[in-house]
C-alpha cells in the first residue's frame, strides 16, 4: 500500500459537510498508526469544497509547504529517483525476451 503525502476530502459543503469532515477525521486516525515515509513531512488531510473560494488555495498552499519542506531535505529529489530506477527496471522487465 503506498501512503499518501496529501489526502484531500472533497464535497465538503451543505449536506456533505458533516460527512467529509468525519471521512476526514477518519482518514487521520488511520494516518495516526503509521508510520511517515519521511521524517521530514506527515501526511496532512485537509477538506475542500468547489463551493469554498479559498479551499483550492489551501491545498496548493499545502502542495506548495510539501516541495519546500521535501525540497530543503532532500528527499524530494531522492524519491524522484526511486522512481526513476524503478521505471527502467518496470520496463526491463516488460521487454521482449529478443531485447532482454
Amino acid at each position: 500500500m503506498e501512503l499518501a503525502d496529501l489526502v484531500v476530502v472533497t464535497k465538503c459543503d451543505g449536506a456533505l459537510k458533516p460527512v467529509a469532515k468525519a471521512a476526514a477525521q477518519d482518514i487521520r486516525a488511520a494516518l495516526s498508526v503509521l508510520r511517515p515515509r519521511d521524517a521530514a513531512w506527515a501526511p496532512r488531510v485537509i477538506t475542500s469544497s468547489m463551493h469554498d473560494p479559498g479551499s483550492a488555495a489551501a491545498v496548493a498552499d499545502v502542495i506548495e509547504e510539501f516541495r519546500a519542506t521535501m525540497g530543503r531535505a532532500g528527499a524530494l529529489r531522492a524519491r524522484r529517483a526511486e522512481q526513476a530506477d524503478s521505471r527502467v527496471w518496470e520496463h526491463c522487465s516488460e521487454a521482449p525476451p529478443s531485447c532482454a
